[in-house]
């Protein structure tokens, strides 16, 4: 027999919206999702006005992890920095007098980390929350 050839059946504009904003999301560049748009029969109008959408999209969502990771690393910092001060206060010298200098230095080392980390994490959101174009990540592994 004969292979037919058939054209291929073109492809639905709402699968094409999806694909082109799974690819902004994925972090592909805005030129690649253009040439992908363009090639699937949108006018290139059409297809920047429609990535000009998705990138606002994509923007958003990293600003709203950069708040999450803000609300995380805040009050980190605070509690942390709250706790060394306490400890190593003049004023309040029956704290640091009642404990070992072994369980003191690990309190302190405790809060020392989980401030850097609190740190790390409120340098992180400021950054995705004034500059969410500046990462071309997929938002996926942002989130991690």
């Amino acid at each position: 027999m004969e292979a037919m050839n058939t054209p291929a059946e073109p492809i639905k504009p709402d699968v094409i919206l999806t694909n082109a904003r799974a690819k902004i999301t994925w972090g592909d560049s805005a030129v690649s999702v253009r040439d992908y748009l363009i090639a699937n029969n949108l006018s290139a109008a059409e297809a920047d006005a429609m990535i000009k959408q998705l990138v606002r999209e994509r923007n958003a969502e990293i600003r709203a992890i950069g708040i999450r990771r803000i609300l995380i690393g805040a009050p980190l910092v605070l509690v942390s920095t709250w706790f060394i001060w306490f400890v190593l206060a003049d004023e309040h010298p029956s704290y640091s007098g009642s404990s070992s200098a072994r369980d003191l230095g690990r309190g302190l080392g405790g809060a020392f980390l989980f401030g850097c980390f609190g740190l790390w994490k409120l340098i992180g959101g400021l950054m995705f929350l004034l500059r969410p174009q500046s990462d071309d990540e997929s938002i996926a592994d942002i989130e991690e």
